[in-house]
Formats: structure tokens, sequence, C-alpha cells
């Protein structure tokens, strides 16, 4: 472990192993645990990527230069992973992470706070009856194809939610039932730095009620061989006010996912097929003219088909897959209406990167995406693939979305255009030494109608440029 740990920079090195000590003191010093080394696990993972990205605002001559339009930095992701199971039924995780960028820091002599605790949890199986299982705690939380529930691991963060989560696993059916918080307004309060009026000051009642809460019901039927159905209800609570309500997990809504996913195989598995289904009801605040009143309704939907066959008998064994994906938009988003419907499809916490192109420039709203992809293993340690993209917007009264749910570009006055462009991607994977990963992966967007009428010059003439991108990335478990 040692050797492998050399290549951490002495900081992250002393991270891991004071959160090692301090975690074996812990268990020692529990005179109902008790310590007993075997029943330790410690694991790792340590990654670092190069990115380099050109033509960021598609040569629009707003931009704010070259700074804007090309970057490029390097990435490294730490994880120390830290188990234990004093009985067979018990286990405590606990996952530290320290992200940084290369040069970031102030100086060689500084500092900055990067470590976190990216998951920390307890579990406890068979709780009552065999089969439930509760984990309590910081947790990654996905699901299916992570399209709406992700831990998005792609990014040098990744996502974790605090909450609670309880399995009921059986042979022909499991079911999850989750509360996760994502926002919580009593932050300070926790430290009880006033006592006399805590907890029943006015500030008190009035920040508890502004938490945002997510619920998830999921479920996974394996009754029929090699098919998962997966029905699955998630709601999304917040009772705060302001903010835009274009925002991912706008504040001061009240939202209903009601979702279905089925995937499986056939024909000897050489063919594998998905297919996901969602339904969005209920209200938010369209905050206009101060109103914190839910006063929109929500109707918004989105869908994703996959389907690929794989020529098993072939050398490379090599894939050929095609794929449609649709979220509803709204076209009343840009002009501050503030009755009627809310129809733009909210990606809720989904790991995007992959599905929408690697270059993370489209997520699930308002878009169509009609992909093409072509996959190869010359050996199993290593693989090939490309994939191509076409591009469009759902509405065209509504905005183009990034991957992160966030406005990627403001529809200007006038642009109806639907064509955002298209990606190319081309990525591959190779494993050395029996333990480093190594990927590499370039992209290409080629503008479309859309971007060029969005890039006005000063004479009023719309014109675009394609991006680039293209990253470098080794990875070492340990």
């Amino acid at each position: 472990m040692f050797q492998i740990s050399s290549r951490v920079s002495s900081l992250q090195l002393l991270m891991c192993r004071s959160a090692l000590l301090v975690f074996a003191g812990v268990l020692c010093a529990s005179p109902a645990v008790g310590f007993n080394v075997e029943q330790l696990d410690i694991s790792g993972e340590l990654r670092d990527r190069y990115e380099v990205r050109s033509n960021a605002s598609f040569s629009n001559p707003n931009g704010s230069g070259v700074d804007q339009n090309n970057s490029s930095y390097l990435g490294q992701r730490l994880r120390l992973n830290l188990g234990y199971t004093p009985t067979t039924d018990v286990k405590f995780f606990v996952q530290f992470q320290d992200s940084r960028l290369f040069g970031a820091e102030a100086g060689t002599l500084g500092n900055s706070q990067n470590t976190d605790v990216h998951q920390g949890y307890m579990q406890i199986q068979d709780l009552f009856v065999d089969g439930l299982q509760l984990r309590l705690g910081r947790q990654e939380i996905y699901f299916g194809d992570h399209r709406v529930l992700g831990n998005v691991g792609w990014t040098n963060v990744g996502r974790s939610f605090d909450g609670a989560r309880a399995t009921y696993e059986r042979d022909v059916a499991d079911l999850d039932v989750i509360w996760v918080r994502t926002k919580e307004n009593d932050v300070t309060d926790v430290a009880f730095s006033d006592v006399v009026n805590f907890p029943g000051s006015p500030a008190a009642v009035r920040k508890g009620a502004n938490d945002q809460d997510l619920y998830i019901a999921y479920g996974t039927i394996k009754a029929v061989p090699n098919v998962s159905i997966e029905p699955y209800w998630i709601l999304l609570v917040d009772n705060g006010v302001g903010g835009s309500v274009l925002a991912p997990a706008a504040t001061n809504q009240h939202r209903h996912t009601l979702g279905l996913r089925i995937d499986g195989t056939a024909l000897s598995r050489a063919l594998d097929y998905t297919a996901e289904f969602d339904y969005q009801t209920g209200s938010i605040a369209s905050g206009t003219g101060g109103s914190t009143a839910r006063d929109l309704d929500i109707t918004a939907g989105a869908l994703a088909l996959d389907a690929g066959y794989t020529f098993q008998e072939k050398p490379w064994r090599p894939r050929l897959g095609v794929g449609y994906d649709w979220a509803s938009g709204d076209g009343d988003n840009n002009t501050g209406d503030n009755q009627g419907d809310f129809n733009t499809f909210e990606n809720l916490y989904p790991t995007n990167h992959g599905h929408y192109g690697i270059m993370d420039l489209v997520g699930w709203r308002n878009i169509q995406d009609i992909r093409f992809s072509m996959k190869a293993r010359p050996t199993p340690t290593t693989g090939i693939s490309l994939d191509y993209h076409i591009f469009r917007l759902a509405d065209t009264g509504d905005n183009w979305y990034r991957f992160n749910g966030a406005t990627m570009l403001t529809a200007m006055p006038g642009n109806q255009a639907a064509s955002l462009g298209q990606e190319l991607d081309i990525t591959a994977f190779t494993t050395i030494k029996d333990i480093v990963k190594l990927g590499i992966g370039y992209g290409h967007f080629f503008a479309g109608e859309f971007i060029e009428k969005n890039n006005l010059g000063a004479g009023g003439n719309s014109f675009a440029g394609d991006q680039d991108w293209m990253y470098l990335m080794a990875t070492l478990p340990f």
C-alpha cells in the first residue's frame, strides 16, 4: 500500500495516515465494539485527468475573450475508503476525498481545504426481518442508467446525499425507500449558539420551513428472466423563496416524478435494450413580481430509448447501437409569464456525462438527441468507442440547457432555430501494469443554426465556430 501511496503528495499521504489512525483509535477505544483488524477493509483510488477545451463560446463576439474561449487544467481526485464490520449484520463505511486542481493553491506554501468526507454511513442488514437493510448517513445514491439519480463519478468531486435509505430485497423484487436533505437552512443553529430562543424563535421556524428534501421510492422487479422492470416515484419538496424558476432544482416547488425503466437482453444476450419514461407534475413559483406563491402547474415529461447488438463471435466483439432521447421544454419560459403551466423537464440529480455527449454541453432538458454508436473490445482490458449525436431543441421557445441542468445559452429574441448541432466523440481505454487504467477521449461539436443565430456580430451577421475538447486520464486503484 505504501509503495502505491508514494505517488500521492505529502499532504494527501498525511491525510490518509491520520484518518486511518483516528478511525482505528476510535474503534479500539470502544469497549462495546472491540477492534479486530481482520474486519477492517482499506482501499482507495487516485485519479489524475488533464482536460483542454477550445472555443468554448462558439466564437461568440460578445464573449469575454481568450480566457473564456479556451481552457486547460489538470485535476486530481484521491479517495480513501475505510470499512469496518464489527458483526456480520453491521457495517461502518467512511470515504475521505481530496479534490484539487494543479496550481490552484495561492502558492507552493498554500494549504486550501480541499478534503471532505464524500461518504460516511452505518449500515444494518436484516433489520427486524430478513432482507431489510438500513443505511444512515452521507452516501451515494444512483439507479439504472443514472438519468435522474446518479453519483456523477466523472467529475472531480462526485455527488453524495445526506439521508436514510431502507432497502428490502426479495427474490422477485426489491424496494428502496429513501429520504435525503439537499438543502438545510438551520446550519447556524446546529451549534446552539442561541440557547434561550432555540428552537422557538421565529427565525428558526422560518429557516426550518425552507429546507429542500427529496423522497424516493424505487422498485426493481426481477421476476421476468433477462429483464429488469423498475418503476419509481420521486418527490422534490422545496419551500424556499426566490431564485430562478429555470435553475436546476429551483426553489419553492413541489415536483413529483413518476418513472419507469425497462432494461433487458435477448438473443443470447447479443441484443441489449433500455427504455425509460418520466412524467412530472406538481407546482412551482414563477417569482414574477416578487410573488412567492406556487402559481405554475408542472406538466413535463421525458423518454430515453437505447438498443444495441453485439457480434459476440466476431473479433473485438463489436457493438452497434442507436438511441433517442427527448425531454420537454416550455415556450413561455423566456417571456416572464407567471400564469399557466411549467413544461420544462427537471433532470433532478443525474449523471449526464456520456449520455448526451462526452463534452457535457447538453443535458436532459428541452432536448432531442439522436445518437449512433460503435464499440469494440480488442482485449478484455481495452476498449474503443465512437459516438455521433444530433441535437435539437424540443421547444424553440425555451433555452439550451447543459449537463448540470443550468442554462447553456438563452435564446435571443427571434431565434426560433431548433438545431443545436452535432457532436462526434471518440474514446479509448486500456490497462497497464495490471492495475493502472489509462483513458483518452476527444470530442468535436459542430455548431448548428441555433448557435449561429445567437451569435450576432456588430453588423447583425450571424456566425459560429465549432468547439473541441479532449482529455487524458490515469486511474490507480489500491
